[in-house]
């Protein structure tokens, strides 16, 4: 019931207070960029393919130890209703094997979710999505990346470390699933160019 009348005032909300609601992703550019990994392989990267939602999933419930951070009806939703968000999704002979969720805030482009297959990851791959993240929040205007991360993944924490970003806030109990602390974290690389 809840869902339906979010959804209900979500829509009153588009069509009466904006006139043409336009896709953020329509004003981005990005080249279907590929990348030669460590391994010999080549990474290609698609921008918001909603054909590939079921392997997105599949590629967290790997990636997460049976869990998903986002099941199938939350990407779907946030890719086809959230103007504000895209995906940055990665392939390896046309196999998804990773993907980066980006959402323009108000300050900052926040990242929703990165997640690499654990049969890819150590390959550069995630570094690839954030560099690929911060150079479509530059086209955003705007000057920080930011997410959350669970108290417990030092791995993460680590990773994020080694790409600029610092540990900002604390939220208590932030993860449903066993109530767990998260550390909020931004990338912060400076003002933007007139």
């Amino acid at each position: 019931m809840w869902k339906e009348l979010i959804d209900s005032f979500y829509q009153y909300v588009l069509t009466n207070w904006w006139e043409d609601p336009i896709w953020i992703g329509t004003y981005l550019q990005f080249n279907a960029a590929t990348y030669h990994l460590p391994c010999g392989k080549t990474l290609t990267l698609k921008l918001s393919d909603t054909n590939y939602i079921r392997e997105m999933v599949a590629v967290e419930t790997a990636a997460y130890h049976g869990e998903t951070a986002w099941g199938m009806r939350d990407i779907l939703f946030d890719m086809t209703h959230n103007l504000q968000s895209v995906y940055i999704q990665g392939f390896i002979d046309q196999q998804l094997i990773g993907f980066i969720g980006l959402r323009q805030d108000a300050d900052d482009v926040h990242i929703t979710n990165i997640v690499v297959h654990p049969t890819m990851q150590s390959q550069g791959i995630g570094h690839i999505f954030l560099y690929e993240a911060q150079f479509l929040a530059i086209q955003m205007q705007r000057q920080q990346l930011s997410l959350e991360v669970r108290l417990s993944n030092t791995r993460a924490q680590s990773f994020y470390k080694h790409h600029g970003f610092e540990i900002v806030a604390q939220k208590p109990h932030y993860y449903k699933r066993g109530h767990e602390d998260a550390l909020v974290m931004i990338w912060k690389w400076g003002e933007p160019h007139d």
